[in-house]
């Protein structure tokens, strides 16, 4: 009967936990930032509010990078790898203070391959 218990419990503990969390966690332990920033637009919790602001630092950062880029070839368009691409499209759709910056100018720079 008490083993009946504690596996109850155990599922109900295990059920509780925020999904979100747990794809931040693991995009934040793959060092995928862009992906992370783009889960932590939509998280309003306390747990990864550090990480979330230092992914979302990284991301823009490589945002940056990318774009500057550009001034090396003002006529072209930027190849950019197709998940890459589409990793920052997400989080500039979802951040809004990332789309604001970014949205149009990335439209312009960008060419998927």
């Amino acid at each position: 009967m008490i083993r009946i218990v504690y596996f109850v419990l155990f599922i109900l503990i295990s059920c509780g936990s925020d999904p979100l969390e747990k794809e931040i966690n693991t995009a934040l332990r793959e060092k995928d930032f862009l992906n992370a920033a783009a889960l932590c637009a939509g998280y309003k919790g306390e747990k990864f509010k550090e990480s979330c602001l230092e992914a979302k630092t990284i991301a823009e950062v490589e945002i940056v990078d990318i774009i500057r880029n550009k001034q090396d070839s003002p006529f072209m368009k930027i190849i950019v790898n197709p998940e890459k691409d589409q990793k920052i499209r997400e989080l500039i759709k979802k951040d809004i203070y990332l789309g604001i910056k970014y949205r149009t100018i990335w439209n312009e720079v960008s060419e998927k391959r």
